[in-house]
Parts: C-alpha cells; structure tokens; sequence
C-alpha cells in the first residue's frame, strides 16, 4: 500500500510543496527582521517604575476629598471618599425631581420617603448588594 503524498502538476507532492513554501516564508521574515540580542519588542515604549507612580499619586490627591467647594446645591457635606463627593447637581435625572423653589433634592418629599426611611434604605441596598446587611454597619453608611 502507497503512503505517498499526491503530486502535483511539477512532480512535487504535496507535502514537500508545504514544506519548501515555509521554508521559504521562514528565511524571507528572517531576512526581514534579523535577530538580535539587543532588540526589543517595543523599543519606543516608556517604561513607568512603581516608585514614580506612587510619588505621582500622592502629589495629586482628588480635589474633591476634604472640602464641598465642587458642591452647587449649598447642602453637601464632606465625605470620606471621593466616589461620595457628589452633588445632587450634578445628575440631569436628579436635577427634573428638584422643586423649583430649591436647589436641592433633599428637599424634595420623594427623597425623605426613598432615602431617609430606615426601612426602604435597608430594602434597597439588599436588593442593590443582593446581600444581608452587615450588623456592624454604620447607620448613617447605609
């Protein structure tokens, strides 16, 4: 029984023309890109130590954290983290609920009875975490 590859046209099989075309496309991207020790991948790419970034993140602190100066509404208060340092201002969807005699939305009735109330407080972070409330969790955290 032949094992043979089919031939083509030449009388070169098949196998041997895979063989010589990789042959070939090896030795040109080697002609192309000669190899060297001293190449690198992305020659032009900055590198950044850790140490750098560090340093550049305690220059920087967030301009929000220890003052309400971003604060529009007059009512915001300093918060300990910068993802808290928002004003009701600053949401169009919070701004349509604020009555025309205020600036803030915590004036607004609907905030007292979704925000404030001990109760609907605890529904919706259960059903924001899908998770119990943490015993020690401060009231005024929630």
């Amino acid at each position: 029984m032949d094992e043979s590859f089919p031939s083509t046209s030449s009388g070169v099989t098949i196998d041997d023309n895979y063989l010589l075309r990789r042959q070939s496309l090896i030795q040109e991207l080697q002609s192309n890109f000669p190899k060297s020790d001293e190449d690198t991948c992305l020659p032009d790419n900055q590198q950044r130590s850790f140490s750098s970034a560090t340093n550049t993140e305690q220059i920087l602190p967030d301009p929000r954290l220890g003052n309400n100066s971003w604060c529009t509404c007059g009512h915001c208060i300093l918060m300990p983290s910068s993802e808290e340092c928002v004003c009701c201002q600053e949401f169009p969807n919070v701004v349509l609920e604020i009555t025309e005699n205020s600036t803030c939305i915590t004036h607004n009735q609907l905030f007292h009875t979704m925000c404030l109330d001990k109760r609907i407080a605890d529904i919706h972070y259960i059903m924001i975490t899908n998770q119990p409330i943490p015993e020690d969790i401060s009231i005024h955290h929630r």
